[in-house]
């Protein structure tokens, strides 16, 4: 053996070499890449699972939005709706007001008008009573007596009128 070499024990080493790289390739590397692989799979999977619910929340946003936005006009042409009704009543019991006013300015006016007629009634018959009263008077005395008579009579009349009403 030139130099000393054993090859033998080279060709040994080797083989131990070899053992030693399988077992360990076997033992360590291999189950670790495993445990590697499946959490790299476990942590894509749990993004993926992440990227669906945000997608799932944003179209559920975007859906509740359409739907306020659905609502939002539903609720203006029920508004609006509401604002005509209530416009229309009000109308109507306007107008029923003012039909009311003008029957009772009416009935007011003809009550106005019996009892001013009433009034001149009265006042016709008060008149000719004094004159039928003056005339008697004056035919039964003289003009001067019968006119101080019937101012004082026509003065006790206005001084009991007062206590009457």
């Amino acid at each position: 053996m030139p130099l000393n070499i054993n090859w033998q024990q080279i060709l040994l080493h080797l083989l131990n070499l070899v053992i030693l790289f399988t077992g360990l390739f076997l033992l360590l590397y291999k189950p670790v890449v495993k445990f590697m692989n499946k959490r790299q799979e476990y942590y894509k999977n749990m993004d993926d699972e992440a990227k669906k619910k945000v997608a799932a929340a944003q179209e559920l946003n975007e859906e509740c939005a359409r739907k306020i936005d659905e609502l939002d006009g539903e609720l203006a042409k029920k508004r609006l709706m509401e604002e005509q009704r209530i416009t229309l009543e009000m109308q109507s019991k306007i107008s029923d007001a003012q039909k009311s006013a003008e029957k009772i300015i009416a009935d007011a006016k003809e009550q106005a008008e019996k009892e001013k007629e009433h009034i001149l009634a009265e006042a016709r018959k008060e008149i000719a009573s004094l004159a039928v009263e003056a005339t008697k008077v004056l035919l039964e005395q003289s003009s001067e007596k019968a006119l101080e008579r019937f101012l004082t009579a026509e003065e006790r009349r206005a001084s009991d009128e007062p206590k009457a009403k």
